[in-house]
């Protein structure tokens, strides 16, 4: 998927006004280990839990791609233009 800077500020807008104040409950990942063989991610998947229990605090946008700050201290980077998928 091909996504352009307008875009991403639109998302990020979009993901502000319905996600602020919301907690993780539950992290899944799926289709990964191609990104961990090329360094891409944590290689210790069960790192990604760390997510769970966390409030989203703000969404920004860089660039093409999403930083989602959440309370517990944790910057969780997306990136759309790489096959990120977000569901809600």
């Amino acid at each position: 998927m091909s996504i352009e800077l307008p875009e991403i500020k639109i998302l990020a807008k979009q993901m502000n006004e319905e996600l602020i104040g919301n907690k993780i409950i539950k992290c899944t990942m799926q289709n990964y280990e191609k990104f961990q063989k090329i360094k891409c991610i944590d290689p210790d998947i069960e790192d990604y839990q760390l997510l769970v229990g966390g409030t989203i605090e703000e969404i920004s946008s860089i660039g093409l791609s999403l930083t989602m700050h959440l309370s517990n201290g944790i910057k969780l980077l997306l990136c759309p233009e790489y096959g990120g998928e977000f569901f809600y």
